[in-house]
């Protein structure tokens, strides 16, 4: 995969996670199918670097505890984008695909709690691999 389309796929993330992120800033309908397609993209991130991930995996037990803790804020990362794809989907007024009216707060409340979860995840992150970003740039 080239890395000036990993790299672009990255940028697109890290806007569409600051535009989701201002949720008063753009209409409920544009935040809702784009949450899902920020979900997709974030499925895609994955996917592409699945083969970096599983060369990193079978070493994992060879690993220092950095970098298992790195993977350990990975995989909640993950987790994250997976619960706020299905959970905004869930209470989507747009979607209408949660039979129950009006949507349980537990619902809400999970989905903005991951919302803040998944900022704060993104940005350590982020700061944690900008060494490989910044040589990645260089190189491109």
């Amino acid at each position: 995969m080239s890395k000036r389309l990993l790299l672009a796929l990255d940028l697109v993330l890290l806007v569409m996670l600051g535009l989701m992120a201002g949720y008063q800033l753009v209409s409920a309908a544009y935040h809702e199918l784009a949450g899902i397609v920020l979900c997709g993209l974030f499925i895609l991130h994955f996917a592409l670097h699945s083969a970096w991930i599983s060369a990193k995996l079978r070493r994992f037990g060879l690993e220092t505890p950095l970098v298992k803790g790195r993977w350990l804020l990975d995989g909640a990362l993950l987790f994250v984008v997976l619960s706020l794809g299905v959970s905004g989907i869930l209470i989507s007024r747009t979607l209408r695909l949660w039979t129950v009216r009006p949507v349980p707060l537990w619902v809400v409340g999970a989905h903005h709690a991951l919302g803040f979860l998944l900022v704060g995840l993104a940005v350590i992150h982020l700061l944690l691999c900008a060494p490989q970003l910044k040589r990645m740039l260089h190189r491109a």
